[in-house]
């Protein structure tokens, strides 16, 4: 188990212990912004095993009751106002909703959700794979990995020794050494995949992981809003500021021209880790978008217009003892000094 992991396991069990109320009082953010992927049956989409929580309907139907008895969703407009005016349409405690990478459930089961409990989100799309036009390279990775995990000949151990160069001391080593390789390694990954002759393209046919330009369509038209998230999804920490411009500035300007849309919105894949002040500068210079968005949690960020979000589906938590965990971290932070992200 890494520091960080250990850290928030235990912290996680002591806030557990604390009363909600107590804890929410630690935290001076007026707005939580909230982040969360998917929603439905983690059987019906193998490519996000081990990747983040699927929760099920009923699961983030409970996470929203208890959002909406302790908080006020607001709209992007909304959220907006509060970090460019200051401006909040009352005195209570909010939530911002927002959902990541595109993925078709957004609009089969989730929409349908927001609407009747009538909840605001925003939709963070990767353009470059709107329509099952192409995919992320971990789900690809993924699925050759279960498929080299739960093969008991070892047949594509082998193959991937050969393929490599390197020596696995079992079948698990191998599948974790595919499911570690990188958005820079996309094209050893996709030789692998040739090279074993697992079909994974096939599958990902099949699933079809993400929506389809007319479904995006249909959640602007009623009412949700959406927002770029890259064209490809990659680790912006191995791209240079070139690649990070081109990925995020191209993301954007594909939406807005799809769309029409009248604002201007980013969210950073994976992480804002290692992404500097200049890409900021030049960003904001060439592309003056509204907002942009990461997913550091509760933490205050040097950037003006930039929000870090808390990820609601990567702890396996119900939303009451995340946000406990969340806000014991955030106090705990204080106490050392570690609230503000540190950017170079």
């Amino acid at each position: 188990m890494n520091f960080n992991l250990m850290q928030f396991t235990i912290i996680d069990k002591i806030s557990k212990a604390i009363p909600f109320k107590i804890l929410q009082s630690f935290g001076k953010p007026k707005v939580l912004p909230l982040l969360y992927h998917v929603v439905g049956d983690a059987q019906n989409m193998p490519y996000l095993s081990g990747l983040y929580n699927v929760l099920k309907p009923e699961d983030f139907e409970k996470d929203l009751e208890f959002l909406l008895k302790n908080y006020t969703p607001i709209d992007l407009e909304s959220l907006v106002k509060y970090k460019q005016q200051n401006l909040l349409p009352g005195k209570k405690k909010y939530f911002f909703l927002s959902f990541d990478d595109g993925l078709r459930p957004c609009s089969e089961i989730i929409a349908p959700i927001l609407l009747r409990k009538g909840i605001p989100a925003t939709f963070f799309i990767n353009t470059g794979f709107v329509g099952n036009q192409g995919f992320l390279h971990r789900f690809k990775a993924v699925l050759l990995s279960e498929a080299i995990r739960k093969d008991k000949s070892e047949r594509l151990k082998h193959k991937l020794e050969s393929f490599t160069n390197m020596q696995f001391s079992c079948r698990y080593k191998a599948a974790n050494y595919v499911k570690g390789l990188t958005f820079r390694q996309t094209n050893t990954l996709q030789e692998a995949i040739n090279y074993l002759e697992v079909d994974i393209e096939r599958q990902l046919q099949d699933y079809r992981p993400y929506m389809s330009k007319d479904e995006i369509g249909h959640l602007v038209s009623k009412g949700f809003t959406v927002g770029a998230h890259s064209e490809g999804h990659p680790e912006f920490y191995l791209l240079t500021e070139e690649e990070q411009l081109q990925q995020a500035g191209k993301s954007v300007e594909t939406l807005i021209e799809w769309f029409n849309l009248p604002y201007s919105i980013f969210a950073f894949p994976f992480t804002d880790s290692g992404v500097k002040k200049s890409f900021f500068e030049k960003f904001n210079e060439i592309y003056k978008p509204d907002l942009t968005f990461a997913c550091a949690g509760l933490k205050n960020d040097p950037e003006k217009n930039h929000i870090q979000r808390i990820a609601m589906d990567n702890r396996y938590l119900q939303a009451e003892n995340l946000l406990k965990s969340e806000y014991l971290h955030y106090f705990l932070k204080g106490l050392v000094g570690k609230r503000r992200v540190k950017r170079v």
